[in-house]
């Protein structure tokens, strides 16, 4: 019988072999660089010579043979040329430091959180390559990582199974919850699926200002200032006065009027998400740019009571009677002003001034008046918007409705296809991103967002994180005295 090799011996000499091939790899390391960087070489060169044109190549060939030619006459020439090709090739065969392992301990730990919290979503007994398995490392699909100087993740790039099931919304909501859960919440983090290459890219996104005063911002006419968003989301700043500094912020800017492309816009949120601050910013940009404006809150609220009686406000409704007669006069006169425009222009006259100028319909909390309506056995209050809505671009009228997450549904389906100026403030789960914007968020589930902070998005345009103008109610008794004044002298100018 063979003799049984001792288990210690076996152990010895593996360590003696690994040993001896570190001594032989740390004395033959110099040829190992100039090796690896002439094959480095010679591939660039291949590379290069295969992009140059044909007409070129014999006046390189000449010049090449020439040079060597003169090289060759001088003394110590080839010995010093070929010193200098070994230098360069020992450059260029360097090692460059693997990004994986620079990596703190507090680090490691943190990425290792990440990945055993997506193993039980990204696990896949049937996947041959098993990138996230129980007492996995998180090297293994965690292609590269980024810190800032406090140690928050900042950036993570990592690949998962082709089996996941990243189409469903349900499930990559899973995985960016788990991430942000992880990675902490001192970051609001930006998801990017790659469902073709099967990666995921987590970016941290630079901190907004959570309170950005109502003032008078700095935008052409026609436009509106639905709030600010991140530099990078945007072709321009504006300046921004917070605080008593100014800022330079980037604006998310919806044009209104006859030239608009999305003239009517809906807004969503949850009590205290800033949904009625988001009506009170349009309202007092649209008087101050000499726009009129009709009012409606669905609820006996009072959180328009500040405009009633102010320049260009036509109007402040806040029961049932007032509503309703409030949309049957908006309806008529958007159809008297879209027969006097038709008119004027099929004349080739000048349109009359009385209906050239914009006019606004603001309604809060529609699906709350349509209740209202419904056990009060009166008409519904959405039959009335049908003209503004049809025909509003026409009739420069532009159209402004909220309501709460759970009431989004509903709205009637041609009411949702005129709306497509889309706004949404308070976290908001995928379902309801998907809802209101027609895709997800690529953010992970945020319950805590300071009031006004939300999303964007304008017809086809791409969605963005907004923060709204903090517009606060000046006859609120929580108002401070400086808002207050803030506000009422937005609305006496």
């Amino acid at each position: 019988m063979p003799q049984k090799r001792s288990p210690r011996l076996v152990r010895k000499v593996r360590e003696t072999a690994k040993a001896g091939n570190a001594k032989a790899k740390d004395v033959l390391y110099p040829l190992i660089l100039i090796l690896r960087g002439t094959r480095k070489g010679i591939r660039r060169a291949k590379g290069w010579w295969v992009k140059t044109p044909k007409d070129r190549r014999n006046g390189i060939l000449f010049l090449v043979a020439l040079a060597l030619i003169v090289v060759s006459l001088f003394p110590w020439g080839p010995v010093l040329v070929l010193a200098a090709l070994m230098l360069l090739a020992a450059w260029a065969g360097r090692e460059k430091e693997d990004p994986k392992k620079k990596v703190t301990q507090a680090q490691a730990k943190k990425l290792q959180a990440i990945y055993d919290g997506l193993v039980p979503y990204l696990h896949d007994p049937a996947d041959p390559d098993q990138l996230f398995k129980h007492g996995g490392d998180f090297r293994a699909s965690f292609d590269r990582w980024k810190f800032d100087q406090n140690d928050e993740l900042a950036e993570l790039e990592l690949h998962y199974s082709r089996y996941f099931r990243d189409g469903e919304a349900e499930q990559r909501d899973k995985v960016e919850t788990v991430i942000e859960l992880k990675a902490g919440k001192a970051r609001d983090y930006l998801f990017q699926w790659d469902e073709q290459g099967n990666r995921l890219v987590v970016s941290s996104r630079p901190p907004m200002p959570s309170l950005i005063p109502a003032q008078p911002f700095v935008v052409a006419r026609g436009e509106i200032v639905i709030g600010f968003t991140d530099p990078v989301s945007a072709r321009r700043q504006i300046p921004v006065e917070i605080d008593g500094v100014t800022r330079q912020l980037a604006p998310v800017v919806w044009r209104v009027g006859r030239r608009s492309t999305e003239p009517h816009l809906l807004a969503l949120g949850h009590p205290g998400s800033g949904k009625s601050n988001l009506l009170r910013s349009f309202a007092l940009q649209a008087v101050r740019a000499g726009h009129r404006v009709i009012l409606i809150e669905g609820r006996k609220t009072g959180d328009f009571a500040c405009f009633q009686g102010r320049r260009g406000v036509a109007r402040v409704a806040a029961g049932l009677d007032d509503a309703l007669d409030a949309l049957r006069w908006l309806a008529e006169e958007t159809e008297r002003r879209a027969d006097a425009i038709s008119q004027a222009r099929l004349a080739h006259a000048p349109v009359p001034d009385e209906v050239s100028q914009q006019l606004w319909l603001i309604v809060d909390d529609l699906v709350d008046l349509v209740d209202l309506a419904r056990a009060a056995d009166r008409p519904d209050p959405q039959q009335y918007l049908e003209a503004p809505l049809r025909l509003g671009r026409s009739a420069n009228v532009t159209v402004v409705l909220s309501a709460q997450y759970a009431q989004a549904r509903q709205f009637k389906p041609v009411q949702l296809t005129q709306l497509r100026a889309r706004v949404g403030l308070g976290a908001i789960d995928q379902a309801g991103a998907k809802l209101l914007f027609g895709s997800t968020l690529g953010t992970g589930k945020d319950d805590e967002l300071p009031p006004g902070r939300g999303w964007a998005k304008i017809g086809s345009a791409g969605m963005v994180r907004v923060q709204v103008p903090y517009t606060p109610d000046p006859y609120d008794e929580e108002t401070t005295e400086t808002d207050r004044s803030r506000v009422l002298a937005l609305l006496a100018s």
